[in-house]
């Protein structure tokens, strides 16, 4: 289950939240997003100051999840009748799938003629890029050991690739998808503390770079009222909603 299934769920039951009785207006030539044209313009508001806060809040949440690293990691694993509960995680947000899937519905609307779906499609597809380009440059940049032994654990690519996509969805489809979308993008980052593939923190920063990647890719799309930001304070690790205007 990827964005394909998930937007296609969306497109039969959910209204955008902007105007809950009309459809998704059709795309102009000023709010159409494409492929590849926009990633400019993506990159450039992962620099704003919006996205450097959150990405700064997401880094300290963190640094704030070291001090349990070891403790989630000893004990969420070894919990027992967990293993098979978390295995499609593994699946679910690994990039074949969530590329796959964002690619799937791009093809679908241009195929279909239909703007809305293809504007959506092409947001996913550079959330995956911008993602994924984000992602492995920390990895190898910090070279963290997982807790299984093996290289590049932080942050989480599984978890900063679903959270990515269920921004975008929540974007343009608000919380009747954002909701259980994100949900499931825990489901996914927990998988990957139950495998011993990533520690709390890497999750955390991973689910960070999602939200924000998905937040900047549709800036000027989607029609969301609310969007996540990560906090820390001492002893805990939160995740707190502010409230954002429409195109914004």
């Amino acid at each position: 289950m990827g964005a394909a299934s998930v937007l296609m769920v969306a497109l039969v039951a959910v209204e955008p939240v902007h105007a809950q009785s009309v459809p998704l207006p059709e795309a102009t030539a000023t709010q159409q997003p494409g492929l590849f044209k926009d990633l400019g313009r993506d990159v450039k508001g992962l620099a704003s100051k919006t996205s450097l806060t959150w990405l700064g809040a997401g880094l300290a949440a963190a640094f704030g999840a070291l001090t349990v690293d070891d403790y989630v990691a000893e004990h969420f694993s070894d919990a027992h009748g967990t293993e098979e509960a978390f295995e499609p995680g593994e699946i679910l947000g690994g990039v074949v799938v969530q590329s796959g899937s964002a690619i799937a519905v791009y093809v679908l609307g241009k195929s279909l003629d239909n703007s809305p779906l293809a504007a959506v499609g092409a947001d996913l597809v550079r959330a995956q890029i911008v993602t994924q380009a984000i992602t492995q440059g920390v990895k190898y940049g910090v070279q963290r050991t997982r807790p299984d032994g093996t290289a590049r654990s932080f942050p989480s690519g599984h978890s900063s690739t679903m959270f990515a996509t269920v921004a975008v969805l929540h974007r343009y489809f608000g919380w009747k998808v954002g909701g259980p979308g994100y949900g499931l993008a825990v489901y996914v980052a927990a998988s990957r503390l139950q495998s011993r593939k990533h520690y709390l923190s890497d999750v955390v920063f991973g689910a960070t770079i999602g939200v924000v990647v998905g937040r900047a890719v549709t800036v000027g799309h989607g029609w969301a009222t609310f969007a996540p930001v990560p906090s820390v304070t001492r002893g805990s690790v939160g995740l707190n909603f502010v409230r954002i205007h429409r195109g914004s």
